[in-house]
């Protein structure tokens, strides 16, 4: 997903560089996932989701925004131990880039509101 589509500011280069940083992250959470048998449907919410990533681009080119990611799962795995500490996995082993994460239960979808996914 081209998460830089509505970004005006950064050349193709730059657009490359950032997608293949996310891409990446998105792997190792799907990794993951499978890795712990999780069946789920993942969103972005927030500035990723708008396709307008915040972006450093004095010195050294980096993401400066966070992946908000909502992940949508069944209730069966909210309990589940690599849920429950996702956010601190991922902001551990790649400290650079902060992830926050939602979990939400499949059958209360329909109850989240005012969110941009």
């Amino acid at each position: 997903m081209d998460v830089c589509a509505n970004s005006v500011f950064l050349n193709e280069e730059q657009k490359k560089f950032i997608i293949g940083e996310v891409d990446f992250l998105n792997e190792q959470l799907f990794k993951e996932l499978k890795r712990n048998n999780i069946i789920a449907i993942v969103y972005y919410t927030g500035s990723m989701a708008r396709k307008e990533p915040s972006v450093n681009i004095e010195g050294h080119l980096s993401l400066n925004s966070d992946i908000d990611y909502m992940i949508v799962i069944s209730n069966e795995y909210m309990e589940n131990e690599f849920l429950g500490n996702v956010s601190v996995y991922f902001n551990e082993l790649y400290p650079n880039i902060t992830s926050s994460f939602i979990l939400i239960d499949n059958e209360r979808i329909n109850l989240v509101h005012s969110i941009w996914v």
